[in-house]
């Protein structure tokens, strides 16, 4: 079991990569994103869910995809 050999770092493993400053960057626009698509299908938590995750893999991807390590 990984947890047992290395600790919380292999449950987080982006906090030593060096990449967790642009997760804290994308969690407030995720979290506006959300907001938006619950008002506009009025609160319907599944389907909410279903379409934030869409938008919010495909910044991820886009965020991190574009990173190169030296």
């Amino acid at each position: 079991m990984p947890i047992l050999q290395f600790g919380a770092k292999a449950l987080f493993p982006c906090s030593t990569s060096g990449t967790s400053g642009l997760f804290l960057a994308l969690r407030p626009l995720c979290v506006l994103i959300g907001v938006v698509f619950s008002m506009l299908l009025g609160g319907k938590l599944w389907l909410t869910a279903l379409l934030t995750s869409l938008p919010v893999f495909c910044l991820s991807w886009l965020a991190f995809s574009q990173r190169q390590v030296r």
